[in-house]
């Protein structure tokens, strides 16, 4: 593609400059203009090395609007570095809003390309959809106070306000991850139970409350449980591994739970529910682990929607019971002449085209389309294959 042949470039050329660059400020050493030139050279071949990573998204449908919202968060990045590098206003309030502003839109536009990604698969439509909408708002509630002169205390609460919301989105996206509102209804509970926490936790803000955060936490433990549930509950697994999904789950649980125990309880880390609670949360994060270990491990290999390289297959006919090993194609039996057509199809989900060799579940595991709409249908044309025809077709497909 030519625009991965335009950002190699510029990466190289950065790079040269900047080498370049470096070396002149080691030994002149004078002045700070060679600095900003080393700083915008390698900026520069980083912000197109990310750029060449993200034009590979465009070449697929799906992923094209993430790939081109990255592309403009990175583009966006860039200018914000230009100015900090080369600014000479003397105001260092100009300087803190660049820094925010940069930091800002960084910590919302990537994970917004993410859910834009997200929405393209069947499962994630929904969540998606949510996701991109709030971290939007994340980013218009922080620019407030970042650009425009107000009160202290109200600067703080904005700020504490697009944290809270971003933060606490999260468990909510958990829930909402299922192909359909229908499925697994009880994860609506996790969903209430983090526009709960989030509620609480924006009265907190405004009004200033500063007691003992019960609610909060028990809303938040709730939220988070349900929601590492309805995701790990996701997850393609064997028959003989399923217990090693209940068991993160349940890890999970039994720290949520503990955790409201200690808040409640305002007690000291050496009490005995603290230290219980420590080590849930470990037995969490290595299940955690282990659960995308084993789901990486069970992920059936994509080619990218690349032709496999199939050139023939070995069967017996169906007359005289002779083996051949033939082409895709029409051909024909050596030993009595009996003519056979060859087709050789891989099954491909009909909406993302994930590989589903092998396949145990019922729904495609890189969207969550049903397989049985991934079956192609019957043939009817091709004529029946009768025994007292010499000249009778057969077709062979490959499993």
């Amino acid at each position: 593609m030519q625009l991965r042949r335009i950002l190699l470039r510029i990466m190289l050329w950065s790079l040269g400059l900047a080498a370049i660059a470096g070396v002149g400020a080691m030994l002149l050493a004078k002045g700070d203009t060679v600095w900003r030139v080393v700083g915008t050279a390698s900026m520069t071949a980083g912000i197109a090395g990310m750029m060449l990573w993200a034009s590979r998204l465009i070449d697929r449908p799906v992923a094209r609007l993430a790939g081109l919202l990255t592309m403009g968060v990175l583009l966006i990045d860039f200018l914000l570095g230009l100015a900090l590098i080369w600014h000479q206003y003397g105001s260092w309030r100009l300087e803190e809003r660049l820094y925010m502003t940069l930091l800002q839109v960084s910590v919302t536009g990537f994970p917004a390309a993410a859910l834009l990604r997200l929405r393209s698969h069947q499962s994630g439509r929904l969540a998606g959809l949510v996701g991109i909408v709030v971290f939007g708002m994340v980013l218009v509630v922080a620019q407030i106070p970042t650009w425009l002169a107000m009160d202290y205390h109200v600067e703080n609460h904005l700020y504490e306000t697009a944290a809270a919301l971003g933060w606490l989105v999260l468990p909510a996206l958990g829930c909402l991850f299922a192909p359909s509102l229908r499925d697994r209804r009880w994860r609506w509970l996790g969903v209430l139970a983090a526009i709960a926490s989030l509620s609480i936790a924006l009265v907190g803000i405004w009004r200033d409350l500063h007691q003992r955060p019960d609610a909060l936490v028990m809303a938040i433990g709730i939220a988070v449980a349900i929601g590492y549930a309805n995701l790990a509950l996701r997850i393609p697994f064997k028959s003989n591994q399923q217990w090693l999904a209940w068991g993160a789950i349940a890890a999970v649980g039994a720290t949520a739970l503990l955790a409201d125990i200690v808040t409640i309880r305002q007690k000291d880390f050496d009490d005995l529910y603290s230290r219980m609670c420590g080590a849930a949360g470990i037995v969490s994060a290595c299940g955690t682990l282990a659960l995308i270990i084993v789901a990486l491990l069970n992920r059936k290999l994509r080619d990218d929607n690349q032709p496999t390289d199939f050139t023939d297959i070995v069967l017996f006919c169906p007359r005289c019971n002779r083996k051949h090993k033939m082409p895709f194609g029409d051909g024909h039996c050596n030993g009595c002449g009996l003519r056979i057509s060859v087709r050789v199809e891989e099954p491909r989900c009909v909406n993302c085209g994930y590989l589903l060799y092998m396949l145990t579940s019922d729904r495609c595991p890189e969207c969550g389309t049903p397989t049985n709409a991934t079956m192609p249908a019957p043939d009817q044309s091709l004529p029946r294959a009768s025994a007292d025809d010499d000249n009778r077709s057969c077709a062979g497909i490959a499993p």
